[in-house]
Formats: C-alpha cells, sequence, structure tokens
C-alpha cells in the first residue's frame, strides 16, 4: 500500500510456529527510499472470516505518513472492525466497530463502494 512517506507492506507469518489460540502473526513494515525498513505494525489475527469478508483494508487517511488499516475480525456470531492507525512510529488502535454478520462493514457506513483490500505477503 502506498503511503505519503513511502510503502507499508504486511506479512502473514501463516506457519504451525506462530499460528495458536490468538490466531496467525501478522507484521507490517514501512519501507522507504534511502531510510531503513521500519517495523510498524505486529499483532496476532484470526484469517478465518466468513466468505467475502477480507482481513485487512486500506482505511482513511488521517494526514499521516501512511494510512490506517480497518482489520475484520469474528467475535462469537459477529464481526468486529478494528482501524489502526499510523501515529508517525507505528500502528495502533484507535477504534472498533462491532457489526452482524447480515451487515457489511462498507453498507453499515452507507458507502458507496468498499474500500480496496491490503496485499498480504504470505512468508514461505
Amino acid at each position: 500500500m502506498e503511503g505519503k512517506d513511502g510503502r507499508f507492506a504486511v506479512f502473514n507469518l501463516n506457519t504451525p510456529d506462530v499460528c495458536g489460540a490468538l490466531g496467525c502473526l501478522y507484521t507490517g513494515y514501512w519501507l522507504r527510499k534511502d531510510k531503513p525498513i521500519t517495523q510498524v505494525f505486529l499483532s496476532y489475527l484470526n484469517p478465518n472470516l466468513p466468505p467475502g469478508k477480507h482481513l485487512l483494508e486500506v482505511g482513511e487517511n488521517r494526514g499521516q505518513a501512511l494510512p490506517c488499516i480497518k482489520v475484520l475480525q469474528t467475535e462469537q456470531e459477529q464481526l468486529r472492525q478494528l482501524n489502526f492507525c499510523f501515529n508517525g512510529t507505528g500502528y495502533q488502535l484507535a477504534d472498533s466497530q462491532l457489526f452482524t454478520n447480515n451487515t457489511s462493514c462498507c453498507e453499515s457506513q452507507k458507502r458507496e463502494a468498499c474500500v480496496p483490500q491490503l496485499d498480504i505477503l504470505g512468508v514461505v
């Protein structure tokens, strides 16, 4: 994902060594020209979502070097959208919303079109 100052890349470390009861480890890096690669996101996420639902999507732009990211997670019979925003050095949880499985996050926010899904790079 392109940001104002570089790219944000998410890696899915979906191996038995880093998956467990909390989910699988996902890590995100800030890639900038002529600067060291910096880890800015680290979280255990459950990738098992209902069909048609995306784990990660690009969120709103709050004027930071990198835009916010939306993470969708299951919570019993419902979906929770976690909104992580970049604070200049890393991503932190900004807020979250709870949705029923019958309502998509985009529909509930009355948006014309959904935001693009983030590309997740698998590690082999």
